[in-house]
This record gives structure tokens, sequence and C-alpha cells, in this order.
């Protein structure tokens, strides 16, 4: 792919590469915020915490609902 001469216009574009130090964060994360968390059944929000608590995630999970006072509590 070409994105011309112009390098300023890509930020990303130095020359660096990405060290797999900074993908851990993202595929092994220590929390996880579940926005639109729900005791819902067919939700997706009461999906992802299903999953989340099925495959034991180890982390933290921070339920977020601004209409629900608790979610899974």
């Amino acid at each position: 792919m070409e994105y011309g001469r112009n390098k300023r216009l890509y930020p990303f574009w130095r020359g660096n590469r990405v060290g797999t130090e900074n993908l851990d964060k993202i595929f092994n994360p220590r929390r996880i915020a579940v926005i639109g968390a729900s005791e819902r059944e067919g939700s997706i929000g009461a999906k992802l915490m299903r999953n989340l608590i099925g495959v034991g995630f180890q982390g933290t999970i921070y339920p977020v609902n601004p209409f629900r006072s608790t979610v899974q509590g």
C-alpha cells in the first residue's frame, strides 16, 4: 500500500515496530469494564458478563449500567 511522501499525515509512520509487551495489555487485561452490563436474559450485556465469568476471567470485572444500581451483584 502506498501512502505517499507526506509521512506527517500518518503519525504512526516512524519506522518503529510495536513490541509484544504492548499487546499483552490488550490480550491479557487485569480488569474489564462491561458497558451496558445487564441481568436481562438474552441481552448482549448479560451474555458478555456470563461469558467472562464462564471462561474463568481472573481479573476484575466492572459492570457498568447507568440505569441500574446493581448488576450481577
